[in-house]
């Protein structure tokens, strides 16, 4: 694990052992034109065959981000990351399970709604240990823009 430093009151030195897995990301390409779909890879080569959730947001990448258990999760929690956690229409493959690999791959069918155009978007997704579904990793955020 990597080792973190934290002063606590200006008094005292607290150090946390935080096991960080840099082999968990979320990818795509930086831009998607309206009324059109991108494609969301999940990588968690170390997480084959795990449960996966993913979200995305309008609001922005938190820092550190939204506690969850002993990790933080990127993302601004807004009404956009509340509805693509559900896994509805035009999100597509946002939960499921990561292949032998530790990959999946899902999908955004943006609308044709003029207002998106210019919309910076933030995807992060998560992964569980199966038998217990307790969270295993957290992904950094990935970033694209509605365009035109």
């Amino acid at each position: 694990p990597s080792t973190h430093v934290v002063t606590v009151s200006d008094q005292s030195t607290t150090t946390l052992e935080i096991a960080l897995a840099p082999d968990i990301a979320v990818s795509m390409t930086s831009s998607v034109a309206l009324g059109n779909s991108i494609a969301i890879d999940f990588q968690a080569p170390g997480d084959p065959l795990a449960p996966y959730l993913a979200a995305l947001g309008f609001s922005g990448i938190a820092n550190p981000g939204f506690p969850i258990n002993a990790c933080f999760f990127p993302l601004e929690i807004d009404a956009v990351v509340l509805y693509s956690i559900q896994n509805l229409p035009p999100f597509f493959d946002f939960a499921g399970a990561l292949d032998a690999a530790g990959h999946a791959q899902g999908t955004i069918q943006i609308p044709a709604e003029p207002a998106l155009a210019g919309q910076v978007c933030h995807v992060a997704f998560v992964t569980f240990v199966p038998a217990s579904f307790a969270l295993r990793h957290v992904s950094a955020a990935g970033t694209f823009t509605i365009t035109p």
